[in-house]
């Protein structure tokens, strides 16, 4: 977690998960699961759909794999079970990483004294 300052001047932060090899990339390009992967993967839990959680977010369906499949490259490891035309649900991996994104957004904003969420 690394912290920032908007434009305005309100400070905040960016969190991103990166594998445990310690590579780091940006979030769209490289696989780091930050708040856009962790929205995506909400957007599936709730549609059972990469196609619907994506235009939900205003992303483009190829923006939404690109960034899907950066994480997985870079873990090793499924966050979908795909389904074909049928859709998609959440892997045990991608559920255990959602969560703990969702945790460790939460502390951290317990710890900035408000929640933003």
């Amino acid at each position: 977690m690394r912290n920032t300052q908007k434009k305005a001047g309100t400070p905040h932060f960016i969190l991103t998960i990166y594998p445990p090899d310690g590579e780091r990339g940006e979030c769209s390009k490289h696989g780091g699961f930050c708040k856009g992967t962790y929205l995506l993967l909400r957007g599936v839990e709730e549609t059972g759909s990469l196609h619907h959680a994506a235009k939900d977010l205003g992303m483009s369906y190829s923006k939404a794999w690109t960034l899907i499949n950066g994480v997985e490259d870079d873990f090793q490891k499924s966050l979908l079970v795909r389904h074909g035309a049928k859709g998609s649900v959440l892997s045990d991996f991608g559920r255990k990483l959602m969560n703990e994104y969702e945790h460790m957004y939460q502390d951290a904003m317990r710890l900035r004294g408000h929640h933003i969420w």
